[in-house]
């Protein structure tokens, strides 16, 4: 093969010579984007961090399941609780407890006792069927 053919990097058939110096490109550039990927999402990462440190204030103290597809939650947003009622497309507030529930360990509890029936003691038995 004259040296002229390989000067210009294709074959006499006009395929390009691929060698060891162009895998070593591709791989380098390959490792670049990798690179940049995990960066990203550690940045991101660090991001949601800074932003969820709001999160600290809310916190889910029970929920109950009140059909297939609707809940109740009570939510503790600093000292205060809300009751809210969660159901496909629709978050809605249903109460605004006056004194926040003491959260009990699930060992502590009566027997039979449940989170439906404490929250309808501390609603005063105000809770709709």
């Amino acid at each position: 093969m004259p040296l002229s053919v390989w000067a210009q990097g294709t074959e006499p058939g006009g395929m390009p010579v691929v060698g060891a110096g162009y895998f070593i490109q591709m791989f380098l550039g390959l490792g670049v984007v990798i690179a940049g990927i995990v960066a990203l999402l550690w940045v991101l990462k660090r991001v949601n961090r800074i932003q969820g440190s709001v999160q600290g204030q809310l916190r889910v103290v029970a929920a109950v399941s009140l059909g297939t597809r609707e809940r109740a939650i009570l939510l503790q947003v600093g000292e205060e609780q809300i009751l809210l009622g969660v159901a496909p497309g629709r978050v809605s507030r249903l109460h605004v407890l006056p004194q926040p529930l003491q959260s009990v360990p699930a060992s502590d509890m009566a027997p039979g006792e449940s989170f439906k029936a404490r929250l309808a003691a501390a609603l005063g038995g105000r809770a709709r069927s």
